[in-house]
């Protein structure tokens, strides 16, 4: 329901509805790690229909980031990483973002998951800056190489990132962006 802009006044109550629900949940069941991811993500797509609908998003990223915290204490992968990446650069986090952005952009195998999260992590937090601001425009830059790594290693969801997947939402309207996953698309089909 949050993925097309148009429903995100219905989404709100819905998901905060959900969350309400997990974390009835956790009370009950407090180890269980799969009411908490599903706790984390839902939360998270909270904040970003509250964002959309400009309403104030922090309390829900933040009660995103807590959890995904806790999962991390638990199992510390790649994912778990990832997505506290992604919930920190959303609510404009930018030191702890870039703290673990740095962490997974230093395998020198620069494995597709890592450069998933790179790509995306760059893309929303460029949307904390003005366009004319410089930084942004290096951002952007480094998303859409890290994209393209992410392409080349095996992602061919060209439509998702074009046009569905919220995470890529920032640079979904951008040119280079997507000239770059055209050129990309091509290439594949050639192959």
């Amino acid at each position: 329901c949050i993925r097309d802009r148009e429903n995100d006044a219905q989404a709100e109550p819905t998901l905060q509805s959900a969350a309400s629900t997990f974390e009835q949940l956790l009370q009950v069941a407090p180890e269980n790690q799969s009411f908490r991811e599903q706790a984390a993500d839902t939360y998270y797509y909270l904040g970003i229909a509250r964002k959309r609908l400009r309403n104030d998003a922090s309390s829900s990223f933040d009660r995103a980031e807590e959890l995904q915290r806790e999962i991390i204490r638990t199992s510390d992968t790649v994912k778990s990483r990832g997505m506290l990446l992604k919930i920190l650069a959303r609510n404009g986090k930018t030191e702890k973002a870039e703290e673990i952005l740095e962490e997974l952009t230093s395998d020198p195998k620069e494995p597709a998951y890592n450069c998933g999260y790179a790509a995306v992590a760059l893309a929303l937090l460029s949307e904390h800056l003005e366009p004319s601001d410089p930084k942004h425009g290096q951002l952007v830059e480094q998303a859409i190489d890290w994209t393209r790594k992410l392409i080349r290693r095996g992602y061919r969801d060209f439509q998702a990132m074009r046009q569905t997947d919220l995470d890529f939402e920032p640079l979904q309207d951008n040119e280079a962006f997507l000239k770059m996953l055209a050129d990309e698309e091509a290439k594949s089909g050639e192959s």
